[in-house]
This record gives structure tokens, sequence and C-alpha cells, in this order.
């Protein structure tokens, strides 16, 4: 498919979901996904979802900047089990997610990375980019990782408005280890701002 930058952008109704986005700019990347996954996407509406994040803000920011989104916890799901040997079955998990922007003339440069103290067995993410002012979401990607303790997912969103304000909403799924409970989705966002030609 064509990069979501080159794809008409996306103007979202009252009852649009995150599927919805990621279906506009990738159809097959969607289809591809798990029913469950495609369920929990669908079932976000994009107006909870944005009400739900804390909002970074860095405008007119040209250097690279790290912004730490969101974390998660994960408990074990009973009274700590051990191993025959002393080892903790389901110890404290703990996952944190970042996004490092850089913003040149009329692009923004993105780099997520979701890492966890624990491999997990599945981590996917998803990003949104929408233009402030006129309400339409102008880019998505997704990335993933299997039995890793990290998921990352860069690249660069082009062909943007100068003197613009954009939301990057970074969310996460992840399947969780044996033992361990938590909350399987976060999300974060932040607003940077590109610059005056």
């Amino acid at each position: 498919p064509k990069p979501s930058y080159a794809q008409e952008p996306f103007m979202p109704k009252d009852d649009s979901t995150v599927g919805d986005v990621m279906r506009h700019f990738d159809r097959e990347e969607f289809e591809a996904l798990p029913d469950d996954i495609k369920a929990t996407l669908d079932s976000k509406s994009l107006k909870d979802f944005e009400k739900e994040n804390t909002t970074f803000s860095k405008t007119n920011d040209t250097d690279e900047d790290t912004t730490v989104l969101f974390t998660q916890q994960f408990e074990p799901a009973s009274n700590m089990l051990y191993s025959r040997y002393g080892f903790p079955l389901n110890p404290l998990v703990l996952g944190t997610c970042y996004l490092t922007t850089s913003i040149i003339s009329n692009q923004i440069g993105y780099d997520v990375l979701y890492s966890c103290n624990r491999v997990l067995p599945e981590i996917r993410l998803s990003m949104m980019v929408r233009d402030m002012s006129t309400g339409a979401y102008v880019g998505f990607d997704v990335g993933d990782s299997s039995n890793l303790s990290y998921a990352t997912m860069a690249g660069s969103i082009d062909n943007l408005r100068p003197d613009t304000n954009y939301l990057i909403v970074v969310s996460s799924i992840v399947v969780l280890p044996p033992y361990t409970v938590g909350p399987t989705s976060g999300s974060g966002s932040k607003i940077v701002k590109t610059p005056k030609y």
C-alpha cells in the first residue's frame, strides 16, 4: 500500500473507531490481524480514545524530543508462584512506551519503543497522526513483535501543513505471560507543531 501520507486524510465521524482509521490507511494489514485484535480496535471509539489520554504538548521543536507516553504495570494473577528453585514464576511486569519525534519543515519523524522488563508473547503498536485544525487523521503506522521484551516502529509523516498542531496518538495491545493480569492495552498522546516556512 501507499504510505499513509500519500493517501487521502481520514475525516472521522461521531462513531468512528481506531479500527476505521487503520482500515482507511492499510486495509490489508487490518484484515491480517487476529479476530480478537480487530474486535478490540473496532471497539475503541476515537472520541473516547483521545479523551482517555494524557496529552503532552511540545511546540516549535525542531530537535529530537523523547517523551514517556505511558507506563503499564501487570500484577501476578494470584499469590506469587515460585519454581522449585525459588524463582518467581509471575513477577511484577512493567511496560513503558516512549515516543521520540523530530520536526523538519513539513515532516514529522517518529520512533516508538515499547519496552518491558519481561518477554511478552506479543506486543502490537499503532500510531495515528491527526491534524488539530481540520480534525482529519493524516497518518497511521503499526508495529509488532512476538516473544520479545520490546516492539518498535519508526518512520515519518510527510506533506504536512506549516504552522499546524498535530496530535500523535500511540497505543499498545499486549498478550501477557501466564499467571499475570493487568490492562492489555495502553495509550498516550503528544502534540507537536510544524514550523512556519
